[in-house]
């Protein structure tokens, strides 16, 4: 039994030292002598392996336990919490995260309330994610739309009114075609798209047009809608737009629209 502190040696053989009095905190060197031979278990083979262990046992034996009710009612309890917080952390992101699963897509174009989850088709169309738009943009050869909506000067300005529009970021190689996706467009509008898809295409209505504009934004939606329905065959949808693109740390360039007829 050697190396045992005093509690240890007692409960196992008899001790010719008196025990030393158990409202002590700190063990003396009476706690680390031998049973028999009264000698001190300092030195010598293998005495630093003894003292450490010898230590590591009067530290466990000294920690106060904890009652195994008490132990078993806290486990319980941090399950309890951890299944209220993981409810209610649900309840909080489902909103943020609900998607255009359950968006059917409409009969005609979607003329109000423009940013809201879209579905995730497009009849006529083929939708990519941001990893696919990439692919399709390293490749070459397709044409890339942006149709953000465009804030033009107002009109009634006072003379001497500096105008400063606000910059705006699309994917490199992009033409902005800006209000090209609302629901209802203008007769000069609907002249404008087609005149510049004619244009970039070369009137080839088989070449490839990739339209987007922001995450949950139906303009780009009811663009891509609007193009096939001109007839060109080789549509694509990249839904999350210039919000997934910037997520992916993927390069963006400012962008000045197309001017219109008129300008």
């Amino acid at each position: 039994m050697r190396g045992l502190p005093w509690r240890y040696r007692e409960m196992v053989t008899p001790s010719p030292h008196p025990s030393p009095s158990r409202s002590r905190i700190h063990p003396t060197s009476a706690d680390f002598k031998m049973p028999n031979s009264g000698k001190p278990e300092f030195g010598g083979r293998g005495s630093r392996a003894r003292r450490t262990r010898t230590w590591c046992l009067y530290f466990n034996e000294m920690r106060p336990s904890v009652p195994r009710f008490a132990r078993e009612k806290a486990t319980i309890m941090d399950v309890t919490n951890l299944l209220a917080l993981c409810v209610l952390l649900t309840l909080l992101w489902a909103p943020m995260f609900a998607s255009g699963q359950d968006q059917p897509e409409p009969e005609g174009y979607r003329t109000e309330d423009y940013r809201a989850p879209t579905p995730v088709t497009l009849k006529g169309a083929r939708v990519v994610t941001t990893a696919e738009a990439e692919q399709i943009w390293k490749a070459g050869g397709t044409i890339f739309v942006d149709v953000l909506p465009h804030a033009p000067r107002p009109a009634n300005l006072p003379p001497g009114t500096i105008w400063r529009e606000r910059p705006h970021q699309n994917i490199p190689g992009s033409i902005w075609l800006p209000d090209t996706g609302y629901g209802a467009l203008a007769p000069t509008i609907e002249h404008y798209l087609r005149s510049n898809l004619a244009r970039v295409t070369q009137d080839d209505p088989s070449k490839a047009i990739l339209l987007y504009c922001l995450r949950n934004c139906w303009m780009s939606w009811n663009a891509a809608k609007r193009v096939v329905a001109m007839g060109y065959a080789n549509v694509i949808w990249y839904p999350d737009g210039t919000d997934g693109w910037a997520e992916a740390r993927l390069p963006l360039r400012e962008s000045v629209p197309e001017p219109l007829p008129s300008q």
